[in-house]
């Protein structure tokens, strides 16, 4: 592709690879089925994975889409292909037990950011999990001797928790035989070949400059958006709440560089409105309203406690985006 430049024909930068990774369904499902509701069916989480990729594709016309279906079959069979790099027999950690059942234990962490100005803090427990070091404590304890731990991820863009783990790890004289994983970036690569860190992907795709799951640009829907937390003194600590800022305004303006403030504002509204579209749904499905205390994560700026929260969406539209009635078509 050519563009004149200065009266001159030039050659357009090849767009970024943009991977659309679909979970949305599968997490809300697991979490109508904790509080024993009904879950929307297959063929509407299609609809609404199909217009939220029309949606991406609209403004990233590099994006890709990978659905579940297409993830947890290779990601399973990868596993069992896999053969542990070193001698030793091999002892499974998963990474997210979302994504990743059937191993000998898990480690529940995730990256942390500052509830205030999103800088990142550090690794941290997912929230309702002991805290990391306990964790690691715990599968040392059960660790038989002359094994070694293999580490089993949905994904590793950068791979920095996966080393932190692995200096965790080597501090008590427990070795790391390698990284299983589906999504395999070019970062988490070179990371893992300068520590020395075995690991391969069933699903490598080492061109990608993004990669964004649909649960981040759905507020309300369980682990949506970045953990928020804050730092005490020189330790960062989770909030109270389970408190999270999904990849949309008014949550985040650093995600989407390339979009102007008018396609960002459309960007966000439209999620807005399949956010919205969903928790319709499922408010027919439970026959009653959604409250916020329902929620297994709080978009930032929501209130809490027993308030409907598709009230808090249109509230947020309101005040945040200056849009009158903005998501007034799906109500």
């Amino acid at each position: 592709k050519y563009e004149v430049v200065d009266g001159r024909e030039v050659v357009k930068k090849k767009p970024a690879p943009f991977l659309l990774f679909e979970d949305a369904g599968f997490l809300i499902t697991r979490w109508c089925n904790a509080h024993g509701k009904p879950a929307p069916n297959r063929k509407f989480f299609d609809h609404l994975t199909n217009a939220h990729y029309a949606l991406v594709k609209r403004f990233f016309p590099e994006a890709f889409l990978l659905r579940t279906t297409d993830f947890l079959r290779p990601l399973a069979a990868h596993r069992q292909q896999t053969q542990p790099w070193h001698d030793w027999p091999v002892i499974t950690i998963s990474l997210d037990t979302d994504f990743v059942r059937g191993t000998h234990g898990a480690v529940e962490i995730t990256r942390v950011r500052d509830h205030e100005t999103f800088n990142f803090l550090g690794e941290l427990a997912r929230p309702g999990e002991p805290p990391v070091k306990e964790q690691i404590a715990a599968i040392g304890a059960i660790m038989p001797k002359r094994h070694a731990l293999q580490f089993v991820s949905d994904g590793c863009w950068e791979g920095s928790e996966i080393l932190m783990l692995e200096e965790y790890f080597r501090r008590r004289n427990i070795m790391v035989d390698g990284t299983v994983c589906g999504v395999l970036c070019r970062k988490a690569v070179d990371n893992f070949n300068d520590a020395g860190m075995p690991a391969s992907g069933s699903h490598p795709y080492l061109g990608l400059e993004s990669w964004i799951c649909q649960r981040d640009l759905l507020p309300g829907v369980p682990r949506s958006g970045l953990n928020l937390g804050m730092r005490v003194g020189n330790r960062a600590q989770a909030l109270a709440e389970n408190i999270g800022a999904t990849y949309l305004l008014p949550f985040r303006e650093d995600v989407f560089d390339e979009l102007t403030p008018h396609d960002l504002t459309e960007f966000s509204l439209y999620c807005y409105r399949l956010a919205d579209g969903l928790f319709a749904k499922l408010e027919r499905l439970w026959q009653r309203p959604i409250l916020v205390r329902d929620l297994a994560r709080v978009p930032k700026y929501v209130r809490l406690g027993q308030i409907r929260f598709r009230d808090e969406l249109r509230r947020i539209a309101r005040e945040f985006l200056k849009t009158r009635d903005a998501l007034g078509p799906c109500i």
